[in-house]
């Protein structure tokens, strides 16, 4: 499904790129980049897996 692949590229380049933030509090980029670490990409990480097996199982059904 070609949007659950977009949403998949996103979250690499959200993995990889997440400390290249323009914010020029150092305090406000360190907790920025614990939260996107710690609980977005793990979430979002979550919700790939989810997608992906909610799709495997629609494409089982039509089968």
């Amino acid at each position: 499904m070609k949007k659950l692949d977009n949403f998949t590229n996103c979250l690499n380049v959200l993995k990889k790129r997440n400390t290249s933030v323009h914010i020029y509090d150092e305090d406000e980029i360190d907790e920025m980049i614990l939260m996107i670490r710690d609980s977005f990409i793990p979430a979002f990480s979550i919700l790939e897996d989810t997608l992906r097996k909610k799709l495997d199982e629609a494409e089982e059904d039509l089968i």
